[in-house]
């Protein structure tokens, strides 16, 4: 029977199972990251992934994506929800409805990214079988570039406890990705091998599989730094302050308290760090206590940074716009707006 009919005899309960096993598989993925941090339920999830849809046509693998994507995103991303909600002050209804619709987009790029899975590899087993991690490391490069990127849940970081966690330093998270892809595509391989009797076949690409794996913990012992003669003391405060309370204005002064106490033992520093907007005014508005750090920050040689929102004329709009921003005082000059807005967090698309 053609390839491409196949998903048209499905029973109706064999679709349902197959939605469920997708959705699953996407939310074994986020077992794999903290507080879980099991990250064999990466493997187990990729390899799912490949079963499902070795056979798939295009169109089918389209919709299998998405369904994988609204489990990984809808588990892995649902905490978008509290950002709309608690403290953004939208109706329950429409934080849900934003959230839903911010999952539902994030899986679309599973969906296409199976869809040219299946386009490109056409009815080729193989070909199917070893374009998928050049695929998937495609679809998470674009992830965490358009829009200004959403670069969360990638498989490589749920290596950072793990075997694999060796080759970061050489190979980056993409990279990581790439090796834990492979190695289930490497099992399948070896299973089919083993299950057709070809016995020299299964154990070369049972090798190939275990390689990674056990040069992962080698390269892990590896020093890729050196140590300087003159080290940097860096103090960095974090206030903890409540998102209840960190706009409201009343609280502004005890809030600058908590982060000066917090400083004040540590000013011979080199470095001293405050958090991203820890100082909840900007620049204009804390001007006075600018100049105070700074000339604190210059008596005492320390490059004092702190991230503060940013108020002014930008070169890419007409009106002037705020910015999530970081200062640099005293031993330190410039300032640095941020550039990878969190999508519906920090900034609404489009």
């Amino acid at each position: 029977m053609p390839e491409s009919t196949a998903f048209l005899t499905d029973t109706r309960n064999q679709r349902i199972g197959r939605g469920v096993l997708l959705i699953v598989a996407g939310a074994l993925q986020t077992l794999a990251f903290a507080p879980f941090a099991f990250w064999p339920a990466m493997m187990l999830s990729l390899v799912l992934i490949l079963l499902l849809g070795l056979h798939r046509s295009p169109r089918g693998l389209f919709g299998d994506g998405w369904l994988l994507g609204l489990g990984l995103f809808g588990s892995g991303a649902s905490w978008v929800y509290v950002s709309i909600h608690e403290y953004g002050m939208t109706a329950a209804p429409v934080a849900a409805t934003m959230t839903f619709l911010f999952v539902a987009g994030l899986a679309l790029f599973p969906a296409i990214a199976l869809w040219c899975w299946g386009k490109l590899s056409g009815e080729s087993r193989w070909r199917r079988l070893w374009l998928l991690p050049a695929i998937w490391v495609l679809m998470d490069w674009f992830r965490g570039w358009i829009l200004t990127g959403f670069p969360w849940l990638f498989a490589g970081n749920s290596q950072v406890d793990g075997p694999l966690s060796g080759w970061a330093p050489v190979l980056g998270v993409h990279g990581v990705t790439f090796l834990m892809v492979t190695s289930c595509v490497l099992l399948l391989i070896a299973l089919s091998h083993w299950l057709g009797r070809r016995r020299m076949k299964a154990a070369v690409a049972g090798v190939a599989m275990l390689l990674p794996w056990v040069l992962g913990p080698i390269l892990a012992q590896i020093d890729w730094t050196q140590r300087d003669d003159s080290p940097l003391s860096v103090m960095a405060a974090q206030g903890n302050i409540s998102q209840h309370i960190k706009w409201d204005r009343a609280y502004l002064q005890h809030q600058i308290d908590i982060y000066r106490d917090l400083t004040e033992p540590y000013w011979e520093s080199d470095i001293i760090l405050w958090p991203e907007t820890a100082l909840p005014a900007t620049q204009h508005q804390a001007s006075g206590l600018l100049e105070a750090l700074d000339q604190r920050a210059s008596e005492t040689n320390t490059a004092f940074v702190t991230g503060l929102p940013w108020y002014g004329h930008s070169d890419k709009h007409d009106e002037e716009v705020f910015h999530n921003s970081l200062m640099a005082l005293g031993n330190a000059h410039g300032s640095y707006h941020k550039q990878k807005l969190v999508p519906f967090g920090e900034y609404v698309p489009l």
